[in-house]
């Protein structure tokens, strides 16, 4: 936490010493909590909860010195996970909720990782990101959605949902 604040509190500093156009206007943060050890297991709330602390943190530092403060995060944080089917749901300042919901009311804005090439479809742009624009058309606040520009190379997905039984070839 200490290094996103510390960044904050320098931007800060700048703005009160730059002249009025060349100041900062807000901050834009991409954290990915999922990429540090252990999202997978048991200190995935732990590690969800202090991410969530973290951007309360950030924004309420923003805020002080008159800064917009927004995020991004992946369409999937209302999904449920893929290996264990469980949702993003954690308990923050006393509420339970799906985690890109504790986002959207935390910040000024949100922008969403849906990089995808089309918007039709199960895997489309439009599906993976409705529960994030209804939610922050309820809540009135403004919602980027970030998608691919160009085709992507063919991809293979391997997924095993059994273990391999003996004897049996392993197929995907």
């Amino acid at each position: 936490h200490d290094t996103v604040l510390g960044t904050i509190r320098n931007v800060i500093q700048y703005n009160r010493a730059a002249d009025t156009l060349e100041r900062f206007y807000g901050f834009h943060y991409d954290i990915e909590p999922y990429l540090l050890g252990g999202f997978g297991g048991a200190r995935r709330d732990w590690i969800l909860q202090n991410y969530l602390a973290i951007l309360k943190k950030s924004k309420d530092l923003a805020h002080s010195a008159g800064m917009v403060y927004g995020c991004d995060i992946p369409f999937w944080f209302d999904s449920p996970d893929d290996f264990t089917n469980e949702y993003f749901i954690v308990k923050f300042d006393g509420q339970s909720k799906f985690v890109n919901e504790h986002v959207i009311d935390l910040m000024d804005n949100v922008g969403i990782m849906d990089y995808r090439t089309v918007a039709y479809g199960a895997d489309g742009i439009i599906a993976h990101s409705a529960g994030e624009l209804d939610y922050a058309s309820k809540t009135k606040k403004p919602i980027f959605v970030g998608l691919e520009t160009f085709a992507l190379p063919d991809e293979t997905l391997w997924m095993f949902r059994t273990p391999p039984q003996r004897g049996q070839p392993i197929l995907a």
